[in-house]
């Protein structure tokens, strides 16, 4: 992922930040580190002049490379935004308002979300911030290397090691979501979960809030009515659960998936088996299917992007007065309810 060059930047950055190198001390010479890095002269020469350019190294005439003072203080002077979006469609219509209105305030710069990397000696830098929206486990390593440059970052939707974030509150939602079912009369609820994979974290939290909640509110938890699935076949998937919940002996009250591809399609096979929304099952989803927007027994857990958006430019605004200010922020997605 990384150039040689940016590879012992990151190694100088370490030893500056965890202490091993300190303020105004001489980094090791030229020939050392091609020594203990196995680095050409010229990887090593242009990676020293862009860590002096970008303010963490100077020269002395004669005496070798220092390491200077950090601008830990420095505010942010300009905004790169990691849009998740295909760029053969431009920026889709979210990643777009964010954008504008961050440049109400600072340059705002619109990247692919996986063209970040490509731009590194751009970006890796005090004075800069990225947002990244719905960034995958894939771009840490990336995020750890900006970090270690001083760069501020904002995680949109997911949250990774120590990174200021605004996300979705799980808990409040699901809830919210289970007391909605309780209230409609709901003791047996079936549960739809995918599988877990470590690019998204939220599938297990969302698993664990589910258990935790359920206990906490008395429903009592059926094994046979939890359904995990990879859904690498979807259709193979939804055919299984489908029978499973609605032709079985064990049917039950309600239906909760926090899988939304599943959730139209498992409604339509209810359909077509006579089985009614609102008397004969409820069906709380988490996120939003515009398909099934008003549908008596329907619930719905949206999740606030415009306002996360709302926070992101207020991250942007705080952390350039005071960018040692931790931004750990959850947002209780909204219930649509049909009643």
């Amino acid at each position: 992922m990384f150039s040689k060059v940016e590879l012992l930047k990151e190694k100088l950055l370490d030893d500056i930040r965890t202490g091993r190198l300190k303020k105004s001390e001489p980094i090791p010479s030229r020939f050392s580190l091609m020594h203990r890095y196995s680095f050409s002269r010229g990887t090593v020469d242009r990676a020293t002049m862009e860590l002096s350019k970008e303010g963490f190294l100077y020269s002395r005439q004669g005496s070798g490379t220092f390491v200077a003072d950090k601008h830990e203080c420095s505010v942010i002077n300009q905004v790169f935004l990691a849009g998740n979006y295909d760029l053969r469609t431009n920026a889709d219509s979210e990643t777009a308002c964010l954008a504008s209105k961050i440049q109400q305030h600072l340059p705002c710069y619109l990247y692919n979300i996986n063209d970040i990397k490509t731009s590194l000696g751009k970006i890796a830098r005090p004075g800069n911030a990225v947002v990244w929206q719905r960034p995958s486990y894939e771009q840490l390593m990336v995020m750890k290397y900006l970090a270690s440059a001083g760069a501020s970052q904002l995680l949109i939707g997911r949250t990774y090691a120590d990174f200021d974030h605004v996300t979705t509150d799980a808990y409040d939602g699901i809830r919210n979501g289970l007391r909605w079912l309780m209230s409609k009369g709901c003791r047996k609820i079936a549960f739809i979960t995918p599988g877990n994979i470590p690019d998204s974290p939220y599938i297990a939290e969302r698993q664990i809030v589910f258990y935790e909640t359920a206990l906490e509110l008395g429903i009592k938890v059926d094994m046979e009515l939890v359904f995990k699935r990879s859904f690498s076949n979807f259709k193979a998937d939804l055919d299984s659960v489908a029978a499973a919940i609605f032709k079985s002996g064990k049917k039950p009250d309600a239906v909760f998936s926090t899988y939304i591809p599943i959730a139209y399609p498992l409604m339509t096979i209810a359909d077509s088996l006579g089985v009614r929304l609102g008397k004969d099952f409820w069906f709380l989803t988490f996120d939003y299917e515009q398909k099934l927007d008003g549908w008596k027994g329907v619930g719905m857990l949206k999740q606030l992007w415009e306002e996360m958006g709302d926070k992101a430019v207020e991250w942007v605004l705080r952390k350039g007065k005071n960018r040692r200010s931790e931004f750990k922020i959850k947002i209780s997605p909204k219930l649509l309810k049909g009643d």
